[in-house]
Order: structure tokens, then sequence, then C-alpha cells
């Protein structure tokens, strides 16, 4: 170029070659954690529906009363425990 065309050029500094990795590398490993966290994300989502299940089941007298007997041993007036060892 004439020095007085009015354009100027300016140079552009090109990174060295090891810092074109860095941000590849960051989002290869940013792909792999998407993968990581949407497994755990259906994970909680199967927990969340067990757990909606569970407090359903709950809110019923034969939840309520299955739960007793399973977790609390607890048993109804006049009835007997049996016993059965291995």
């Amino acid at each position: 170029m004439k020095a007085g065309s009015g354009a100027s050029l300016r140079r552009v500094r090109r990174p060295p070659p090891g810092l074109l990795h860095l941000p590849l590398e960051s989002i290869i490993s940013g792909r792999a954690d998407v993968a990581a966290l949407e497994q755990k994300l259906e994970e909680a989502k199967i927990h969340n529906t067990e757990q909606q299940r569970l407090v359903k089941d709950l809110n019923t007298p034969a939840g309520i009363e299955r739960a007793a007997r399973e977790r609390y041993g607890m048993i109804k007036p006049g009835e007997k425990v049996y016993i059965v060892s291995d």
C-alpha cells in the first residue's frame, strides 16, 4: 500500500500453537460433563417419581398401616407375632 492512500493495515497476532488446544479441550470436557449431568438428571427424575408414588401411598390408610407394620413392626391389638428363625 502507498503511504498516502488513507487505508491502514493492521497486523494480526496469532496465539502460540499450544494455546489453541485449551479451548478445544475445554469444549470436549464440557461435553463429557453435559453427558454426566444428563445421566444424573435422569436418575433424579426416576427417584422423584418413586418418592411421589411413596407419598401418594402413605396418604392412604392402607399405606400407613403397611409402613407401620413393615418399618416399625407394629401390630393390631389381639394379633400375635411369630418369629421364624433360619
